[in-house]
């Protein structure tokens, strides 16, 4: 599920790049969607070193 989460916001910013979605900040969202990722990579490696 991490793995498909991640790649979906990954993919929702190559396909609003390659539309030229109007007012679309594409720094703005590749930040979001790094963070994003950065967090959820953090919160799933404790979970596994918890459990």
């Amino acid at each position: 599920m991490y793995g498909a989460g991640v790649s979906n916001l990954w993919l929702a910013f190559l396909f609003a790049s390659v539309l030229s979605i109007y007012g679309f900040d594409g720094r703005e969202f590749a930040t979001y969607a790094a963070a994003v990722t950065a967090y959820v990579s953090v919160v799933v490696v404790g979970l596994l070193l918890v459990f």
